[in-house]
């Protein structure tokens, strides 16, 4: 049975745009990063591209998009499918191979966030 909600919803204008030309096919969103372990990431928004499998994230203030990250991930073993977050606020990466990744902070390069 479907309930009916006297909340009203709206939508805004878009946020962020990806390039049309670089063969993305359907992006993943994920969740803002709210954990501990890496404060240099926090309020990011990590999500990626379901063909090309790319992380990327953005911070959003005073309205607009702001602060923008590309994140060499390498090879997955899969497309991202989805994202989760654990109770404090560390995120993951989950793959079409049934893989799951935990995004880490790399002590050789900041921009490796793969585990």
């Amino acid at each position: 049975m479907t309930r009916t909600s006297s909340l009203v919803l709206a939508l805004t204008s878009m946020v962020c745009a990806t390039p049309e030309d670089d063969a993305n096919c359907s992006i993943i969103g994920g969740f803002v990063y709210r954990g501990r372990k890496i404060p240099e990431i926090q309020g990011q928004y990590f999500y990626s591209d379901y063909c090309n499998s790319w992380l990327k994230s953005f911070a959003y203030a005073d309205g607009k998009v702001a602060d923008e990250h590309d994140w060499p991930i390498g090879r997955l073993g899969g497309s991202v499918v989805s994202y989760g977050e654990d109770s404090q606020g560390e995120l993951y990466i989950c793959t079409s191979s049934g893989r799951v990744y935990r995004i880490v902070k790399n002590p050789g390069n900041q921009h490796d966030e793969r585990e």
